[in-house]
């Protein structure tokens, strides 16, 4: 029996502590000989420091890899490492004119969590005040814990816009309040 030296993995935060497909990688083995495994899990579905495997049982492979022929290392962070990367979100924003960046309240949108869970934020601003600037976007937001936690997520890039990144701002609907004109008739608009 050889003692596996080197088990790895690493996935991007989906709200699970499963690990599946090709989110482990197993080294350590004889020759070319690979193995599979099943029932893998982590034991924190949290992005952060300190994840492994917690549990894991291997099975058959190619190449002549049997399962009986490996044991497993002492599951912990030094041995079977877990990196979870935090998951990326689109954030839009909409607003009518009022000659600030800022965007708050409903004015941002944040999307691309995981099932049900919300995210809330701070400080978003736009790059530009006005309407007519073309591709406008946040230059900047912080992302805050809701239901979900905020280190679990990514921001797109706060440089350009994107499809993941797009601020709107319509323009202000002005009210004319008591103003009158008069004019003697002469035939004309004028």
């Amino acid at each position: 029996t050889v003692t596996l030296n080197g088990t790895t993995a690493t996935k991007t935060y989906d709200g699970t502590t499963s690990l599946t497909g090709n989110q482990i990688s197993i080294s350590g083995l004889i020759g070319g000989q690979t193995l599979t495994y099943t029932g893998a899990t982590a034991n924190s579905a949290n992005v952060g420091t300190g994840n492994y495997i917690n549990a894991m049982t291997l099975a058959n492979g190619t190449n002549g890899g049997l399962a009986s022929n490996y044991a497993l290392p002492a599951l912990n962070t030094t041995t079977a490492p877990v990196s979870i990367t935090p998951k990326s979100v689109s954030i839009a924003g909409v607003k009518t004119y009022d000659a600030t960046t800022g965007l708050t309240g409903n004015q941002v949108t944040i999307s691309g969590m995981v099932g049900s869970e919300t995210l809330n934020y701070t400080n978003a601003a736009a790059n530009d005040a006005n309407v007519a600037t073309a591709n406008k976007y946040f230059s900047a937001i912080t992302l805050a814990d809701g239901t979900g936690l905020a280190s679990n997520y990514a921001l797109p890039s706060l440089t350009t816009a994107s499809a993941n990144n797009t601020v709107t701002i319509n323009p202000l609907t002005v009210t004319l309040n008591g103003t009158t004109a008069t004019k003697t008739y002469d035939g004309t608009t004028s």
